[in-house]
């Protein structure tokens, strides 16, 4: 009896990690564009072009996750030229629909002129936002930046 529970509790788990990682944090749907576990399968080197063809389809949907991915792969030179305008063109737009870890990136593009010209005050303004979201980097990068911001 005992192993049928533990067989069952451990599918149940299963299950729910499952749904969970095919979940979009956004409130984005459409079934006909790849999941967020296409994004972890095709955001590996052997497979850059893959991601960039479905972030790209997703983002021109309003996808912020995918917004966010792109502006990944242009920040790290992933499969694409690194290049810091494009990257903070696509962070920006995901940052704007409210994803914290863009809000972070678009942070940090103003504070080091990345992409964009210096602007501390606009900065510290999406480092606040994030950081109003919970996010941990979002609150340590104000915190370490901007006290003297008004």
């Amino acid at each position: 009896m005992k192993m049928a529970f533990r067989a069952c509790g451990s599918l149940a788990i299963a299950l729910l990690l499952i749904s969970g990682c095919t979940e979009s944090q956004s409130h984005y749907r459409n079934p006909n564009v790849p999941t967020r576990h296409n994004d972890v399968a095709a955001y590996n080197p052997q497979e850059y072009n893959t991601a960039y063809n479905q972030f790209l389809t997703r983002a021109k949907a309003g996808d912020p996750v995918a917004e966010y991915n792109l502006g990944r792969l242009y920040s790290d030179g992933r499969g694409v030229p690194e290049d810091d305008e494009l990257a903070f063109k696509w962070f920006q737009k995901a940052a704007e629909a409210g994803d914290e870890r863009a809000q972070v990136e678009l942070g940090m593009a103003y504070l080091y002129g990345k992409g964009t010209r210096k602007d501390k005050h606009r900065a510290c303004a999406w480092f606040k936002e994030a950081s109003s979201q919970g996010s941990a980097d979002g609150r340590h990068f104000y915190e370490a930046n901007c006290r003297d911001v008004v």
